[in-house]
């Protein structure tokens, strides 16, 4: 990661990619962005980005690729879906990649 953007709403963090999108060298340049911290059962953690902000700084020519972490598995191996409403989705999706823990491999799918 090049950068790590701190943004409190969508028109601050257009205007932190800009400043640093204009000191970071060439192509290919990573820059993490979040919106804060909170606390949970399993530590402290950042807070992602609404939504709709991914597409909005892609439109803006801010990114040519944007990836959101959004698994939600509280710091377990692997996690399935248990509503219809997850995995929680940034508007314009165009690839979604599942991950799972190599630790996963044999064990059952248990709640715990």
């Amino acid at each position: 990661v090049d950068e790590v953007i701190f943004a409190q709403d969508l028109a601050d963090a257009q205007d932190h990619l800009r400043k640093a999108l204009a000191v970071l060298p060439g192509s290919g340049r990573c820059v993490a962005l979040f919106t804060g911290t909170e606390n949970s059962p399993h530590g402290t953690r950042a807070v992602g980005v609404p939504s709709s902000w991914p597409v909005a700084l892609r439109g803006e020519g801010l990114a040519d690729v944007v990836v959101v972490e959004a698994d939600g598995s509280r710091k377990l191996p692997f996690k399935a879906p248990r509503a219809p409403q997850e995995p929680v989705l940034p508007t314009g999706v165009a690839a979604v990649v599942a991950v799972a823990g190599v630790d996963a491999v044999g064990l059952p799918l248990i709640e715990e």
